[in-house]
């Protein structure tokens, strides 16, 4: 359910100020690491995986995280920010969602986009958008989306859905509803992926 409190902290991480000022706060409790070092593991992992699952993780070394054994955090307190959990002696984030909290459009479709099936026919395109995410997408969403599809535009349109995707884990939604489908499909109008606005 996307309740006030969520619509405020999405409304909080979108807030260009704000959403580099909690981008910067992660950067620091994982000093260990820099961002393109942590963008490359959650490509490798999600590319090794084969799926693109919430527990596909990559492993961190947080400062002022300690042991959690069986508890998901995230990574900056209550904000909108990746799951991180403790298990066999080791810190792990969410790979994905690393992406989506790092990245913006551009460098998203450059991570993701070389993880993308050939997506051969409409159906295999139709299986795609069933389950590569942790949050399904609903049936009136992925028939809005194939109906806006060509076979020439499906790599295009799966990066929209990656959009979706991110948008429904921002706002704290189990699932990709139409309403925010069309909205985003507003927002993109399918344009050339030089062309996805960055914010």
């Amino acid at each position: 359910m996307n309740t006030p409190q969520a619509r405020t902290k999405a409304a909080l991480f979108h807030d260009v100020h704000t959403g580099k000022l909690l981008r910067q706060r992660a950067l620091i409790r994982l000093s260990a690491h820099t961002k393109e070092d942590l963008l490359l593991a959650a490509q490798q992992a999600l590319h090794t995986a084969g799926h693109w699952q919430d527990d596909v993780a990559i492993p961190i070394r947080p400062r002022t995280l300690g042991p959690h054994q069986g508890r998901v955090l995230t990574l900056i307190g209550s904000q909108v920010s990746p799951r991180v959990w403790f298990a066999d002696g080791q810190h792990w984030m969410a790979a994905l969602q690393t992406l989506y909290f790092f990245t913006d459009s551009y460098e998203r479709a450059h991570y993701l986009r070389p993880l993308l099936p050939a997506f051969a026919n409409r159906d295999a395109f139709s299986h795609w958008l069933q389950h590569f995410s942790s949050r399904p997408f609903e049936a009136a969403t992925i028939a809005l989306i194939l109906s806006r599809t060509s076979s020439m535009t499906r790599q295009l349109s799966a990066l929209l859905a990656v959009e979706m995707d991110r948008e429904a884990w921002i706002q704290g939604v189990s699932t990709v509803p139409l309403a925010l489908a069309a909205q985003l499909m507003g927002r993109f109008d399918f344009q050339a992926p030089h062309e996805i606005p960055s914010n």
